[in-house]
């Protein structure tokens, strides 16, 4: 008499798809978090700039009774590896993932701030000497940007994002 073998050692159709399911919903909830944690460390990033940009505007403010006008006049030039570009309202230090750039009045005097931000014009951060407030800087279209500067501030009058290429709209500000 034969045997008719019928577990042959595979998974069923009903069990691969099980699996399938599964994967995809561990995914859905860790690609959220994963794109915001990227974010976040973006962020810090721009974050450190900024400040040890501003720590240098402090210092020269202490010595001289007045706001930088440019980052000559800093004890720093550019970012690592970076280029200074500008004209009568900003000076901006530009890499090849990030820029910074020392604001000035719009009469073209003392700087009034440091914004740093991404390249990808995504994610920002700017710092006002004169009010000391910080901002997280979020372009409206990406919500992982905008999730970020939410969870660490409240939303705050919406300005232009000012960048080395230009004013850029579309841009939520977080004060910090």
């Amino acid at each position: 008499m034969l045997k008719n073998n019928q577990n042959s050692g595979g998974f069923t159709l009903i069990e691969v798809l099980v699996v399938v399911l599964i994967i995809g919903i561990l995914s859905s909830i860790a690609l959220p978090q994963y794109q915001k944690a990227v974010m976040k460390s973006r962020f810090a990033k721009v974050r450190q700039a900024a400040m040890s940009y501003k720590d240098m505007a402090d210092v020269y403010y202490t010595t001289y009774n007045a706001w930088p006008t440019s980052f000559d006049t800093l004890d720093a030039g550019p970012l690592a590896g970076g280029e200074l570009t500008g004209d009568y309202r900003k000076q901006c230090s530009t890499t090849g993932d990030m820029f910074c750039c020392l604001l000035k009045r719009v009469d073209g005097s003392q700087a009034a701030g440091v914004v740093c931000g991404l390249n990808d014009y995504v994610i920002g951060f700017e710092y006002m000497f004169i009010s000391e407030t910080p901002y997280c800087i979020s372009q409206n279209a990406n919500g992982a940007a905008t999730k970020v500067c939410a969870s660490l501030g409240t939303p705050a009058d919406s300005w232009q994002f000012i960048t080395p290429t230009g004013n850029q709209s579309g841009y939520m500000y977080y004060k910090l």
